[in-house]
């Protein structure tokens, strides 16, 4: 399902109830598909272990993804950048290390205008890349700021989104 809408602009149709029990990438799968904003909560993630770029300047997304199993994703990257309107809780997604490969996060909310939640629980240890994960909240909610903002990651111990690194 990889690249499926991407750039399909002007798509909003009801997915949320398709097979998605074998599916391994749905990265890139609705970049900048701008109007699509669908319940797709209920996909069965567990088998995926790509998701990097999938709502990349998708700027009407805001659906709850809460329940996902994340669990065998490692590339994360760039997932909600410039996702403008994405505010919903992700908290519980187990993004713990280690997994078959190097987790990325790079970018991963960068430029959420909208995103205003606690990711308290997530602990990150140093081998997860986060350069410029929560970058771009000059304007945004103050708990995702500061080391954010930067390519070398945080320094240990810190937290920025309740999401603390290097110091679980």
């Amino acid at each position: 399902m990889s690249k499926l809408f991407y750039n399909a602009q002007s798509f909003n149709d009801a997915i949320g109830l398709r097979d998605t029990s074998s599916v391994t990438r749905i990265d890139l799968m609705f970049r900048e598909a701008s109007s699509f904003n669908n319940n797709i909560g209920l996909w069965d993630t567990s088998a995926v272990v790509m998701m990097k770029y999938m709502f990349f300047k998708a700027s009407s997304f805001n659906q709850p993804l809460g329940d996902w199993n994340v669990a065998n994703v490692y590339l994360f990257h760039h997932m909600f950048y410039l996702a403008v309107s994405f505010n919903q809780d992700i908290s519980r997604w187990d993004v713990t290390t280690p997994r078959q490969s190097t987790l990325n996060m790079m970018s991963f909310l960068t430029d959420v205008e909208a995103f205003n939640r606690d990711l308290s629980g997530w602990c990150l240890d140093d081998s997860v890349g986060t350069a410029y994960m929560f970058a771009g909240y000059a304007h945004g909610p103050p708990q995702c700021s500061g080391w954010g903002m930067g390519d070398q990651g945080p320094p240990s111990g810190a937290t920025s989104c309740g999401v603390t690194f290097n110091g679980c």
